[in-house]
């Protein structure tokens, strides 16, 4: 909805990204929202009304959902760009005393319970059809991650 709201040239009031990049599109690309605060909130500046579709139908990949943005036809034609750097990820990880032993139960034991994950920073353009830049949508930082590994807190004996 978001990327549709930029493409149909509409004004973006509220946004917020999510916190690791999504797969379903470029990384900046993408708006969170959630029942605590984080909205997507666009205007219609468009002088005529417009109406949103929206089909939900299933695939052999699971379920996709399209949308389309109906109204008068904007001055030209847009896309979306990004430019991704990439953080790398620290090389230690971080480790947790397993108190709970949730996951590991002696001091020995070693128990990875995420991978490690690189950072990235994304800057979107909105370009016109002859590839000029219009305008930065946004600039985002998804922060790296390093693994972590939970280690208990009981001797053997």
């Amino acid at each position: 909805l978001y990327r549709l709201a930029l493409l149909g040239g509409l004004e973006v009031a509220e946004r917020s990204a999510a916190v690791y990049p999504v797969p379903y599109c470029e990384a900046g690309q993408e708006a969170a929202v959630s029942d605590q605060g984080l909205d997507l909130v666009f205007v219609n500046n468009t002088q005529t009304p417009l109406f949103l579709t929206a089909r939900v139908y299933g695939t052999d990949d699971g379920q996709t959902m399209e949308l389309q943005l109906i109204g008068q036809p904007t001055d030209g034609r847009f896309a979306l760009e990004s430019e991704i750097e990439t953080i790398d990820a620290p090389d230690e990880p971080v480790y947790v005393r397993d108190s709970e032993g949730r996951y590991a139960t002696y001091a020995d034991e070693r128990i990875p319970v995420s991978e490690a994950r690189p950072g990235y920073r994304a800057t979107v353009s909105l370009v016109d059809e002859n590839g000029e830049t219009v305008r930065v949508v946004s600039e985002d930082t998804y922060d790296a991650m390093a693994q972590i590994v939970y280690v208990g807190v009981q001797q053997r004996n």
